[in-house]
């Protein structure tokens, strides 16, 4: 089987495999459905191709979608978080570092694959971040997989115990916020496109002058 046709069997077995996970309502469907479809072929056919080059694209794509969460209302609104945010980024800071020493010396991991596979981050982020260092994407994948599961299964009935029913007005005030979303034209999605693709270019820069020097 030539790679042309090995890159679309694995393109085409990771998209249905998105798709059933969108349908069995996966948390990140398209990521971890695709991921399992991907592996199921590898290991049935040994066939599966993608060109490394695309992680790039992805990992671009994924750093434009985080980016775009920052709004300016997020940073007026900064100085009256600024504590209770420092002294979470130092708490999980430190929970990530004495899991994933812990993990990685218990179950034989590298520290990278112990860290990353510990922090609470997203799930598609932790994996494109794992697929550009030296760590055990699947090992990632999966513990961070079962953890929003876990996330998503366990904690509503705990949230139920503590929280009231919103009222009239918080759920006006959410549609109000809703409805002030402002559209984004063709303009502006080009500028956030371009302004992407500089940073990931720039990145790509400094990581090959490091390896050069």
């Amino acid at each position: 089987m030539s790679i042309g046709i090995s890159m679309l069997f694995t393109f085409i077995v990771a998209f249905i495999g998105g798709k059933l996970g969108q349908r069995l309502n996966f948390p990140a469907p398209f990521m971890i459905g695709s991921m399992l479809a991907v592996m199921l072929f590898s290991v049935l056919t040994n066939k599966a191709f993608f060109p490394q080059e695309v992680k790039v694209i992805a990992q671009i794509a994924a750093g434009i979608f985080i980016g775009q969460k920052l709004t300016r209302s997020d940073i007026i609104h900064l100085k009256y978080v600024i504590k209770p945010t420092l002294l979470l980024l130092i708490l999980l800071t430190i929970n990530t570092f004495i899991l994933g020493f812990a993990f990685s010396y218990i179950f034989d991991w590298n520290v990278l694959t112990g860290l990353l596979a510990t922090t609470p981050g997203g799930l598609m982020d932790t994996t494109l971040i794992a697929a550009d260092f030296d760590s055990d994407i699947h090992v990632v994948a999966i513990m961070q997989l079962v953890r929003s599961v876990g996330v998503l299964l366990l904690f509503p009935a705990w949230i139920n115990l503590f929280s009231t029913e919103s009222s009239p007005d918080s759920t006006k005030e959410n549609t109000v916020t809703t409805n002030q979303i402002p559209f984004l034209n063709k303009k502006h999605f080009l500028i956030v496109m371009l302004v992407g693709i500089a940073g990931g270019t720039v990145r790509l820069s400094f990581r090959f002058s490091s390896r050069n020097a």
